[in-house]
C-alpha cells in the first residue's frame, strides 16, 4: 500500500527546504525499506513517503471510524518502521476486514490509515541537522489540513525527543 505513482523521484538532491507545505511535496521513496536500512555516510537521501497504508474498505462494511496515523523516521529505523506498517495492515483487516473492534461492547470498528516517511539519512546529514529535519516535518505533517493526523508513533530512540516536543 503505497501512494499513487509520482514522477521525479529523485532523492539524492541534499538541498531540501521545510516549509508547511512540505508534507504535500514529497515523493515516494525510490528505494526499499532494506536499502533505507544501509544507506551510509556518503548517502544523500532527500524525505520521501516509504509507506501509505489506506483501509481497504469494502462497501459491505460499515465503516465507523478512520483513525490517521503519522510515522516520521530516519534511514536506519529499520524494524520499528517496518513494524508500523504490518501492524496496521493487521488490525485493517481484522473481523474479515471490517477493522479492530473498540468501545465497551467492543460493537464498533475502526480502520487505520498510515503515513510513513522518511526524513533523511542521519548517518549523512549529522544528528543536529537531522534532527531539525525531523521536526519540521513532523510539523509540516501535523499542520497538513487533507490528513487531521490523530496519533504520532514515535521514532527510534535517538529521534523520539523530536516527538515528545511536538505533541
Amino acid at each position: 500500500n503505497i501512494p499513487p505513482d509520482n514522477d521525479n523521484n529523485d532523492n539524492n538532491n541534499n538541498s531540501t527546504t521545510i516549509t508547511p507545505s512540505f508534507y504535500e511535496s514529497l515523493k515516494l521513496c525510490n528505494l526499499s525499506t532494506h536499502q533505507l536500512c544501509q544507506l551510509g555516510t556518503d548517502d544523500k537521501l532527500e524525505p520521501c513517503i516509504v509507506a501509505h497504508v489506506k483501509p481497504d474498505i469494502n462497501e459491505s462494511h460499515a465503516v465507523e471510524a478512520i483513525a490517521t496515523v503519522v510515522q516520521v523516521t530516519p534511514s536506519n529505523c529499520c524494524n520499528h518502521r517496518d513494524g508500523v506498517v504490518t501492524g496496521i495492515e493487521f488490525l485493517n483487516q481484522n473481523n474479515g476486514g471490517r477493522g479492530t473492534n473498540i468501545g465497551f461492547n467492543k460493537d464498533h470498528q475502526v480502520h487505520f490509515q498510515l503515513i510513513s516517511i522518511v526524513a533523511g539519512n542521519p548517518s549523512n546529514l549529522g544528528s543536529d541537522q537531522y534532527l531539525a529535519q525531523h521536526a519540521a516535518l513532523l510539523d509540516s505533517v501535523l499542520s497538513t489540513n487533507t490528513l487531521s493526523v490523530q496519533y504520532i508513533v514515535g521514532s527510534c530512540s535517538f529521534a523520539s525527543s523530536v516527538e515528545k516536543a511536538i505533541a
